[in-house]
């Protein structure tokens, strides 16, 4: 069942987006959460805590961590990046800033979470040829959007960088609808090198789904998916001479759920420079 808890934990976090908030006016202390998104992982002396974009720390407090553990099926050492609301401890001081990292000096605060789940560690994959897209990354049904609306028509979930190596895709696919569907589907995220031609400046990504076995259509599954895309950079600025400037993400998306693979991709653009610079 922890998948399916998951599940219900995910489409929730793409409703709401990626953005970051921070309520840090004392003021608003009756809030259900002071802050959400989404942050990377870190360990250390036997100690859980989370960075979000800017490099602040935020460190939750044992009880929340346990609480999460047993009741969300939390695993910290499961994944890299996590999304998590938060409440501010009391003893933390509250200081202008918020969690998209847009204080100057990166700080130090206590938190206890109030949800927290697992972002899946997605799977890379670089070929050189179109031919091999097919071998190492197959696609076998199309997905339904990387960029899911809310109730008004207005995009809730983008694609987006964390940092310079790491991509954050929110992917919506159909599936049966139980855990063991969702397993059996796989969303890699590849990049053909023999596309890029010396003085290239955007690097293009592919988003493969292959469903497996599962035929179904009667549910879908919106999760968030972190992708390490620091080798394929590198690769661009080997074969290039230089950085990308853009990263472009195509897919075949079936927004109507026809079932169908449409011919021509759907493609978002993502500056590549870190989000916390203007």
């Amino acid at each position: 069942m922890k998948q399916i808890k998951f599940l219900m934990v995910a489409v929730l976090t793409l409703v709401m987006g990626l953005s970051m908030t921070s309520c840090l006016n004392s003021d608003s202390s009756e809030s259900t959460v002071d802050g959400w998104g989404v942050f990377r992982i870190q360990s250390a002396m036997g100690r859980t805590f989370f960075l979000d974009m800017g490099g602040n720390t935020y460190v939750p407090t044992s009880a929340s961590l346990a609480l999460m553990e047993s009741n969300y099926g939390f695993d910290p050492s499961d994944s890299r990046f996590a999304m998590i609301y938060f409440k501010w401890v009391e003893s933390t001081e509250q200081t202008d800033g918020g969690t998209d990292g847009s204080t100057t000096t990166p700080q130090t605060r206590d938190i206890e979470l109030v949800s927290a789940s697992n972002i899946i560690d997605g799977e890379m994959a670089i070929v050189q040829t179109e031919a091999d897209l097919d071998i190492d990354a197959p696609e076998t049904a199309p997905i339904i959007t990387l960029e899911p609306t809310d109730a008004y028509g207005n995009a809730s979930a983008q694609p987006a960088l964390f940092d310079l190596d790491n991509l954050l895709l929110p992917i919506y696919f159909n599936l049966d609808g139980n855990t063991e569907d969702f397993e059996k589907h796989k969303l890699v995220l590849a990049c053909n090198m023999g596309e890029v031609l010396p003085g290239a400046t955007e690097l293009v990504f592919y988003v493969r789904h292959d469903k497996g076995d599962d035929d179904g259509r009667t549910h879908f599954a919106g999760s968030w998916y972190a992708y390490d895309i620091s080798y394929a950079v590198a690769q661009f600025e080997q074969k290039a001479g230089n950085t990308p400037t853009k990263l472009i993400v195509k897919a075949h998306e079936d927004e109507y759920q026809s079932g169908e693979m449409p011919d021509d991709y759907t493609e978002y653009e993502i500056e590549y420079k870190l989000p916390t610079e203007e």
